[in-house]
């Protein structure tokens, strides 16, 4: 289980980057989720199984989002270690923020919320869901 479970946050992660979208208050929202995060859980839901949920010191992680819309990410999950590079565009209209990878190009939508210091991030993928909780520094 462990194994699946790292292949599947090692995928969601690859997939995890972002593009733009233009007005006023979608600018403003770039500036305050501007900065660096840290991973502090990522939930885990696989049809008919109860949730996985991670912690430090099995899922660590740093994430840094520009108002440029650009995003780095590192994430570490039971010691398998992923990095990426890419954009993301949020759509506060939907709550969501679409992540795409430099060198894939893969787009991956999430819906979010944002508090001004949290950020919590869901992918729902056919095979699972993946709920990760981002803390501000």
């Amino acid at each position: 289980t462990k194994v699946f479970c790292v292949g599947a946050l090692c995928l969601i992660s690859l997939l995890m980057c972002g593009c733009g979208d233009d007005g006023d208050d979608t600018e403003s929202l770039y500036e305050d989720l501007a900065g660096t995060y840290r991973l502090i859980r990522a939930e885990l839901t696989f049809p008919n199984r109860p949730k996985m949920a991670l912690e430090v010191p099995d899922a660590t992680g740093i994430m840094e989002l520009s108002s440029s819309r650009r995003v780095a990410q590192t994430v570490t999950v039971l010691g398998v270690t992923i990095q990426m590079t890419g954009t993301y565009e949020v759509h506060p209209e939907s709550r969501e923020i679409l992540f795409t990878n430099d060198p894939g190009g893969i787009i991956s939508r999430a819906t979010y919320t944002w508090d001004g210091k949290t950020l919590t991030t869901t992918v729902q993928t056919a095979n699972f869901t993946e709920k990760d909780t981002w803390r501000k520094q």
